[in-house]
């Protein structure tokens, strides 16, 4: 489930991203590292690195769970490869089996689900897959925009999206909380017009506390 967030999280206003490799592998069989070191990430969009950390394994890593509410949680870091509308890079859950529940069920549930991510969420019940989706600026918990070769390392990134928006600084010229920064990109006229630049390197985190990946259970 957590590999289609990951997925959706590639989409782009006008299509999905259809050619991905990680660590330089496309077979989308091809064995991942979960709990381990960053695995690259390379599409027609975006190149960079990336960890998946599960709680509840053999193989947990306790910096990344220790003291945190949270049950899995990503990092990503890199490049994108050609402006991206702001409003346009989502991330969400597909569903590959229909539920069996009568769809005014299903939209109501999969709405409130994507609800708590963020207001301005997209929601169909009626696609082949399933989904809903939120704008990552509005839902991501963590996101740093930094000059290349001056961003953070990976797991230490803290919130600061200065370089994307001098709205997303308070005034006295400090990064805005996550949460602040959630609220603002939440509201569609903010990001209308924005876009992520390739002469930036962007680190997102992304955790949630509702679904225990290790064994299947909710919160």
């Amino acid at each position: 489930m957590f590999w289609a967030e990951l997925v959706q999280a590639m989409h782009q206003s006008g299509g999905f991203v259809r050619v991905q490799a990680f660590n330089g592998s496309a077979d989308p069989a091809h064995e991942l590292p979960i709990n381990g070191d960053p695995m690259t990430i390379n599409t027609s969009l975006f190149e960079g690195k990336l960890e998946v950390h599960l709680k509840g394994l053999p193989s947990s890593q306790k910096r990344v769970f220790d003291g945190k509410k949270r049950f899995f949680q990503i990092m990503c870091q890199g490049r994108f490869k050609r402006p991206v509308d702001a409003d346009g890079l989502c991330m969400g859950q597909e569903f590959v089996k229909a539920g069996n529940v009568p769809p005014w069920v299903s939209e109501m549930v999969l709405t409130a689900a994507a609800k708590v991510f963020s207001n301005s969420t997209q929601v169909d019940i009626y696609a082949k897959l399933p989904y809903f989706m939120n704008p990552v600026l509005a839902a991501c918990q963590l996101v740093n925009v930094s000059q290349p070769g001056q961003e953070p390392e990976l797991p230490e990134a803290t919130e600061d999206m200065r370089l994307f928006s001098p709205e997303l600084a308070d005034k006295f010229g400090q990064p805005l909380s996550p949460d602040k920064r959630r609220r603002w990109c939440d509201i569609p006229k903010h990001l209308a017009g924005k876009q992520f630049s390739p002469t930036h390197v962007y680190t997102f985190h992304i955790w949630q506390h509702l679904i225990d990946f290790s064994s299947y259970k909710l919160s």
